[in-house]
C-alpha cells in the first residue's frame, strides 16, 4: 500500500514533520541494564523538560499527582532495571501529560528493544473496549480470528487495556478510547510490556472454560497494512477523488493535510477541480472520508473548509501562533458545495483533523459517522526534541497551543460524531468498511424518501 509508514508518522505531526531520534546504540537489546543512578537522572531530565516546556504540562493531572507519579517510578528503578522497562516507565509520565504531540513516539523505540521470543504472539484489535484475535500468527491451529480474548496470564483484558492506555499519549484524559489506535498497530509488543515480558503466554477466551498456552514467535515482520480497517475501495493513496453519477455521489478521501511543494500544488489543483466538477455534473452528495487522517498544516485544513461552507468563517482564535490570515474571516471559494456533505471520521483523526472536525461540527457543514476522533479543537505542537543523556530515549514536546474557534466543544474529549458507527471483528477480518457502508445506506434512504 502506498504511504502507509509516511502516513502513520503524520499522526505526530502539526505544521511540522516529526523527526525519529534513536536510541544509543549501546541500549538497543532488552537484556541491557544501566546504572540506577543514570536512570533516576533521565527521568529527572524527562521530568524537568516536560515542565519547562510544554504549555499546560498540568492541564489533565494536577503538579501534585505528576510529581507524586515521577517519584513511586523512581522508587520501582533499581540496578537491574533494563531498558525495556525503564522506557516503559517513561511513557507513563509522558503520557499523564494527555498531549499527543507530546509522546515517545509511534511505540517505535520500544518496538526495537524486545527480541522477538518475548512479543505477545496474536494480533489484537480493541473493539468497543474488548480484545479481539486478528491474526493468529504462529498460533493458528489453536485460536480462530474473530475470537474475544477475556484474560491474559490470568490477568483480565480490561485490567490490562487499562494498564496500556496509561502509556499511550493522546490529547485529553488518559483513558480516552481513541488509544487504541496505538494498541491495533503494536498489540504483540504492548502486552509484551503490560505483563513484563513473561515467558509464557496463557490466554482465556470468551466461554471457553480451560486456558490456551500459547506458542511464542520464531519470527515476526512488523507490518502497518491492512490495520486501520476502513475500505481501499475508493481510494489507495493519499488523497483521491471519484463521481459516481449514478448514485448522485462524490467521494474525497484524504490521509493527511500534510502537503508541501508540489504535493501542495497538487492538492489545491486536485480540490479546485475536484469542486468544480460536482458543481458541473450537479451533484447532491459528498463524501469526505478523514479516516486515519493524523494531521498536517493547518492551512490545508482551511483550504478544504472553504470548499464546504457559503459563508465566511474564522479557522484560529486570536493569539494563536500562526498565519494572520488563520484568525481573520475566510471567505467560502467559488464552487463551494452546497448539497449533503457527510464525513467519516474515527480515533486516527488527530491534529489538524481534529481542527478541521471540530469547525465542521460549529459550523454545522456535514453529518459526521464513525467514532470519537483523536483530535479537537485544541491542540498543542510547536515541538522541541531532546534526547536523555544515559540511556539515548528521545521524547518530543509540544510548545506551543493552536486553538480553533469552535471553542464550545470539550477539551478532554475527541469531536463526536452525529451517527455513532463502529467496525464490529466480523467486518473488519470480512473487509467490510462498515462506516462507509452505513453512509451509502443513508444516502440512498434519504434519495429514496425524496422520491
Amino acid at each position: 500500500m502506498k504511504n502507509i509508514l509516511y502516513l502513520f508518522i503524520l499522526l505526530f505531526t502539526f505544521n511540522c514533520i516529526s523527526q525519529e531520534k534513536k536510541l544509543n546504540k549501546k541500549h538497543t537489546q532488552s537484556n541491557v541494564t544501566i546504572l540506577k543512578q543514570e536512570y533516576l537522572s533521565d527521568i529527572d531530565e524527562l521530568s524537568n523538560a516536560l515542565i519547562s516546556n510544554h504549555p499546560f504540562p498540568y492541564q489533565y493531572t494536577s503538579k501534585k499527582e505528576f510529581w507524586k507519579k515521577v517519584s513511586n517510578i523512581k522508587k520501582q528503578i533499581t540496578n537491574q532495571t533494563t531498558l525495556p522497562e525503564f522506557i516503559w516507565h517513561c511513557s507513563e509520565i509522558v503520557a499523564s501529560i494527555g498531549c499527543s504531540h507530546t509522546t515517545l513516539g509511534a511505540f517505535l523505540q520500544e518496538s526495537k528493544l524486545l527480541s522477538t521470543e518475548k512479543l505477545f504472539p496474536l494480533e489484537l484489535r480493541i473493539i468497543e473496549g474488548k480484545m479481539y484475535v486478528t491474526k493468529p500468527l504462529i498460533n493458528r491451529d489453536k485460536v480462530q480470528p474473530g475470537i474475544e480474548i477475556t484474560s491474559i496470564n490470568g490477568i483480565s483484558t480490561e485490567k490490562i487495556k487499562e494498564d496500556i492506555f496509561k502509556h499511550i499519549s493522546i490529547d485529553g484524559n488518559w483513558n480516552r478510547a481513541a488509544k487504541k489506535k496505538y494498541f491495533n498497530f503494536f498489540s504483540p509488543y504492548y502486552i509484551a510490556y503490560s505483563l513484563k515480558f513473561p515467558k509464557k503466554y496463557k490466554i482465556q477466551l470468551k466461554n471457553k472454560k480451560t486456558t490456551i498456552t500459547l506458542t511464542q514467535l520464531k519470527d515476526y515482520e512488523f507490518s502497518w497494512n491492512g490495520k486501520s480497517g476502513y475500505s481501499k475501495e475508493f481510494c489507495d493513496d493519499k488523497i483521491c477523488f471519484d463521481i459516481i453519477e449514478n448514485k448522485d455521489l462524490a467521494i474525497l478521501t484524504m490521509r493527511t493535510f500534510y502537503y508541501e511543494a508540489k504535493d501542495l500544488t497538487n492538492y489545491r489543483k486536485l480540490l479546485k477541480t475536484s469542486f468544480k466538477k460536482i458543481k458541473e455534473k450537479g451533484i447532491h452528495n459528498l463524501i469526505i472520508d478523514v479516516r486515519g487522517n493524523g494531521g498536517g498544516q493547518s492551512f490545508n485544513g482551511a483550504h478544504l473548509l472553504r470548499y464546504l461552507t457559503n459563508k465566511p468563517f474564522t479557522y484560529f482564535i486570536k493569539g494563536t501562533p500562526t498565519a494572520e490570515e488563520s484568525m481573520n474571516p475566510m471567505e467560502p471559494f467559488e464552487n463551494a458545495f452546497t448539497g449533503n456533505a457527510f464525513i467519516l471520521q474515527d480515533a486516527g483523526c488527530g491534529s489538524t483533523t481534529g481542527h478541521f472536525l471540530s469547525l465542521i461540527k460549529h459550523l454545522k457543514l456535514a453529518i459526521s459517522i464513525g467514532e470519537e476522533s483523536g483530535g479537537t479543537y485544541l491542540c498543542n505542537d510547536g515541538s522541541t526534541h531532546i534526547q536523555l543523556k544515559n540511556t539515548g530515549i528521545s521524547c518530543r514536546i509540544a510548545r506551543v497551543t493552536f486553538t480553533t474557534t469552535a471553542k464550545n466543544l470539550p477539551r478532554e474529549r475527541g469531536v463526536f460524531p452525529d451517527h455513532k458507527v463502529v467496525q464490529n471483528s466480523s467486518d473488519y477480518l470480512n473487509n467490510k468498511d462498515t462506516v462507509l457502508n452505513y453512509a451509502l445506506n443513508l444516502i440512498n434512504n434519504n434519495a429514496e424518501q425524496k422520491n
